[in-house]
C-alpha cells in the first residue's frame, strides 16, 4: 500500500503535464499505465481536466488602458 502511495503521488505531480500533452513518450506511457490501474488517479485526472476546461471557458479580458503605467509605478516606488 505505501508504494502504490508513494507512486500515486509521483503520478500526481504529472497529470497537469499529462493534459497539457507536454510529457516525453515514456513519461505519457507510465502514467498511462497507472491510470488504467488507479481509480484515485483517474479521479485526479477527471477534476483537473474539469477544472483545465472551466478556466478555458471563461471570457477573455483586457485590463485598463493605464495599468502597465501603474505596475511600473508602483514596481520603481518599490525599488526606491
Amino acid at each position: 500500500m505505501v508504494i502504490k502511495q508513494v507512486k500515486c503521488r509521483g503520478i500526481k505531480k504529472l497529470l497537469q503535464l499529462y493534459i497539457d500533452d507536454a510529457l516525453t513518450f515514456g513519461e505519457k506511457e507510465i502514467v498511462e499505465g497507472h491510470l488504467k490501474e488507479c481509480s484515485t488517479c483517474r479521479a485526479e485526472l477527471k477534476s483537473l481536466s474539469s477544472m483545465v476546461k472551466m478556466v478555458e471557458s471563461l471570457p477573455e479580458i483586457s485590463p485598463p488602458p493605464d495599468f502597465m503605467e501603474k505596475v511600473m509605478s508602483k514596481i520603481s516606488q518599490i525599488k526606491r
